[in-house]
């Protein structure tokens, strides 16, 4: 057998290599037709949490802002305002795109 591939001694204690396997292919890309309700019913699904999210944070952020430097509720109340300004315009934002 001179064709043979010689085969190489392995240093001992040393686990044998890797089988390599072939590549996987591309994963097939999603429907096009995809149920645009259910994209809606998302998006709905979504807008008390915009809406709420930013009015937690920023109080939250508010109050420990009041605990550090002493405003007497000043930081607070301005986050709680800021942030419900912020979520009522991401609440629109979503509507808006709802109606598309």
């Amino acid at each position: 057998m001179p064709d043979a591939p010689e085969k190489r001694p392995q240093a001992s204690g040393l686990p044998p290599p890797p089988v390599q396997t072939p590549r996987l292919k591309r994963p097939p890309k999603p429907p096009s037709d995809a149920d645009p309700d259910l994209h809606k019913a998302g998006l709905a699904y979504s807008i008390p949490s915009a809406l709420a999210a930013p009015v937690i944070v920023l109080t939250l952020g508010g109050a420990w802002l009041d605990g550090r430097f002493h405003w007497g509720g000043v930081a607070t109340l301005s986050g709680a305002i800021l942030g419900f300004a912020a979520g009522l315009l991401n609440a629109i934002r979503l509507a808006n795109r709802l109606k598309r």
